[in-house]
């Protein structure tokens, strides 16, 4: 098995609870959303990511959570009613997901805005940095590069692919496969300029938190209309 027999804890979602458990001193049975929990774990598990590190400086709890997750697209929250659950950015999302979603009615949005993520975020060419040596104090592996074709890149107004090239450096990182994997959901999530959708929605919603998959009713568009030419029922 890839994660056991393991002395240590290696799962990201574990290292966090961890680390709030101990250090922030949130309660082991009551404190955290598990079925949030058990989902970010198992999402971790079967894409076999895990962390292998040491902290050899003091860092902030918040700082080193901050860096953790973003070494494994899965970051912790809290959520409505003051426990902590866990956001995981998965690398597909199947129908499950979607059926889930916290399904938003257009009747009640009280005023909406659309907008396209910046191009200069828009990744053309990516590479992860990892395997931190210690004694060295320097990373010694790095994945090979995802890059745009020629074709994307001018749908994209890019010229050439170094324009937008990101190199990401993980203290975090030892394996070779999780490495691999984060580099693919970075460079595969950035690769185009994304939606972003501004509602002001009824007291209602107020339940709703930070992280949680929401979604239209299918072919019922806000002011009937395509945002940028894109159906996001």
């Amino acid at each position: 098995d890839y994660y056991y027999p393991s002395p240590y804890l290696i799962n990201p979602v574990d290292i966090m609870r961890d680390i709030l458990e101990k250090e922030l001193d949130v309660s082991h049975n009551t404190g955290f959303v598990n079925e949030e929990f058990e989902d970010a774990w198992y999402e971790s598990y079967i894409n076999n990511v895990r962390l292998d590190f040491s902290v050899t400086e003091n860092i902030k709890a918040k700082d080193l959570l901050s860096k953790i997750g973003a070494s494994s697209f899965c970051v912790p929250r809290l959520s409505s009613d003051g426990k902590i659950g866990f956001v995981h950015r998965k690398k597909r999302y199947e129908t499950e997901s979607h059926l889930n979603a916290h399904q938003i009615n257009n009747i009640d949005v009280i005023d909406y805005e659309f907008s396209l993520s910046s191009s200069a975020n828009i990744i053309s060419k990516s590479r992860i940095r990892y395997g931190k040596d210690y004694g060295q104090n320097k990373l010694l592996k790095e994945t090979s590069k995802i890059e745009m074709t020629t074709i994307q890149m001018l749908d994209a107004g890019i010229n050439e692919a170094i324009e937008n090239y990101v190199i990401f450096d993980s203290d975090y990182i030892q394996d070779d496969d999780t490495a691999s994997h984060l580099n693919y959901i970075r460079y595969y999530k950035n690769k185009v300029s994304s939606l972003n959708v501004r509602l002001e929605l009824p007291f209602s919603y107020v339940g709703m938190d930070v992280g949680e998959l929401i979604r239209f009713r299918r072919n019922d568009l806000l002011g009937g209309k395509l945002a940028y030419g894109i159906d996001y029922t």
